[in-house]
């Protein structure tokens, strides 16, 4: 006996204006964002799923007592971060601060819960600050729980968007990270995860792809990071001026795990 499993319908939802009414806030300026700056260049950046596999050996001792495992984008978030620090200080000569971000979806985490197929920017940011000695002295197996933890309680706080004061909580949290990201002083690093996405499951009608990639996205400091095929791995499209992506490029646990 066949069984047909019933397919879920995808209808847009356009109905995200009804929670967040304009309100003329103007262009917020990131400062050192986006730029056509010419020196600007991507990398991609592949942890396979033995990449990911020996990152997570690294850091199986922190969740002894855990029922969940540290994910995929969390284990490469902080492999970068911590390779993206390093070779920071190796160009600069000494370590700085610096602001760590992390776009967080909010869908079908409010309450009451927005349509995973919402349209529009439907995000807040998690973000943390380390000072120059942290950045010093902190390791992979620091970042791990310091970005896991970060990111579960901005999570937690999606709870509060659509109550009471929600409005506030949100635009003055991105007001906050926008204007620390501002700061030239500290190095300001950006992850966007786009694993869940779904991208290999697209069929227009010709097959489902064999391989998706971003466009061009003129932005400096930013990781963007996409499923493999496999959906066992990693693609991290690291965005940085030339000259940190030399030093990026030179780190030898980086040459050691990703190809």
């Amino acid at each position: 006996m066949t069984h047909i499993f019933p397919i879920e319908p995808i209808i847009p939802n356009f109905d995200s204006p009804l929670y967040f009414p304009g309100q003329n806030l103007g262009t917020p300026d990131y400062g050192i964002m986006r730029t056509r700056n010419p020196t600007l260049v991507t990398k991609r950046i592949l942890f396979d799923s033995k990449a990911v596999a020996t990152l997570r050996d690294r850091v199986n001792h922190l969740y002894e007592n855990s029922h969940r495992l540290a994910s995929r984008v969390l284990l490469v978030t902080s492999f970068l971060t911590e390779a993206l620090l390093r070779s920071d200080r190796a160009k600069l000569g000494k370590p700085r601060g610096c602001l760590l971000i992390q776009v967080v979806n909010i869908r079908e985490r409010t309450v009451p819960p927005l349509s995973k197929y919402s349209c529009g920017n439907l995000i807040t940011l998690a973000s943390v600050e380390c000072s120059a000695d942290e950045t010093k002295s902190m390791d992979f197996e620091h970042y791990v729980p310091l970005l896991g933890n970060t990111v579960k309680k901005t999570v937690s706080d999606c709870v509060k968007i659509l109550g009471k004061d929600g409005h506030k909580i949100l635009f003055e949290n991105l007001a906050r990270v926008v204007a620390k990201a501002g700061d030239s002083s500290i190095n300001s690093i950006h992850f966007t995860d786009l694993c869940k996405f779904g991208f290999y499951e697209v069929d227009f009608g010709f097959g489902k792809p064999i391989w998706t990639t971003i466009a061009n996205v003129p932005m400096k400091n930013l990781v963007i990071l996409l499923n493999t095929k496999e959906s066992d791995g990693i693609e991290a499209w690291v965005h940085l001026h030339e000259e940190d992506m030399h030093y990026f490029e030179q780190d030898q646990e980086i040459k050691k795990l990703t190809t």
